[in-house]
């Protein structure tokens, strides 16, 4: 049935909720960037990128697998229930269907295949592309919003599999060989 979420912020307008709301996902943002970053840098980092190329090479290394992945689904967790507990401050109101539709589910996945999956750049540049063409959708092409969508999963799928980062890759790897001379070395 839903639940109604009685949460004062003792804030003057709806435009000054709405700008708090605004500053509050930024920080979030920010600390997740951070944190992951963080997380990057360090032997949980080193642990999980060992795992995703050879999970049983990893544990032969020492490589606490299951803690890791433990820890990794843990954080993946704190930050998206972060966002929902500020958006449902926001709205006031949260019931199943507004929490539980499918395509909250498929966004953040083709924001990570839109930017390139295995980077934080493109997970985040992935993220502001897809909503910018999701505003543009929406204010333009309301009925064929899911299409769009869905036709975005295929062509990314089909010819850009790793993403805006491999543009960047591959320019940054071409120009390094004509300053060493054509050689790969």
């Amino acid at each position: 049935m839903g639940l109604n979420i009685p949460m004062s912020l003792s804030l003057k307008s709806v435009e000054g909720e709405a700008q708090f709301i605004f500053y509050v996902m930024w920080s979030l943002l920010i600390v997740t960037l951070m944190v992951v970053i963080g997380i990057e840098k360090s032997k949980l980092g080193f642990g999980l990128r060992c795992i995703c190329q050879n999970e049983s090479a990893a544990d032969m290394i020492g490589v606490n697998s299951t803690l890791y992945k433990s820890l990794a689904f843990g954080f993946s967790g704190i930050f998206v229930a972060m966002a929902g507990v500020i958006y449902a401050g926001w709205v006031h109101y949260i019931e199943p269907p507004d929490v539980y539709d499918i395509l909250y589910s498929v966004k953040p996945i083709v924001m990570a295949l839109l930017g390139g999956l295995g980077s934080t750049l493109g997970a985040v540049m992935g993220a502001f592309l897809f909503l910018g063409i999701e505003e543009f959708v929406w204010r333009n092409l309301l009925n064929l919003h899911t299409g769009v969508l869905g036709l975005l999963i295929v062509v990314l799928l089909l010819f850009l599999p790793k993403g805006l980062v491999s543009f960047g890759s591959s320019w940054l790897g071409k120009r390094l060989i004509r300053q060493n001379g054509g050689s790969r070395d």
